[in-house]
């Protein structure tokens, strides 16, 4: 849904309880998705929101959505 609005020219505003795990996960496998690497993607993302503090199963979880995407 999020390259479905973004193709759309659209914005997308991702949120979490506390905004700095879950929803910088989330953006994180969409800019992989787009082809982004993790570093990339977390770079990106810091950025915009320097305070974010993914934990380091999502890390983990974002480095394997992105193994499996080049599979």
């Amino acid at each position: 849904f999020i390259a479905e609005e973004v193709a759309q020219g659209g914005g997308i505003y991702v949120h979490c309880g506390a905004g700095v795990g879950r929803a910088a996960t989330m953006a994180a496998a969409y800019l992989v998705s787009t082809g982004l690497t993790p570093d990339q993607a977390w770079a990106r993302i810091r950025e915009v929101r320097p305070f974010i503090r993914p934990k380091p199963v999502q890390i983990a979880q974002i480095e394997r959505f992105a193994e499996n995407l080049r599979v």
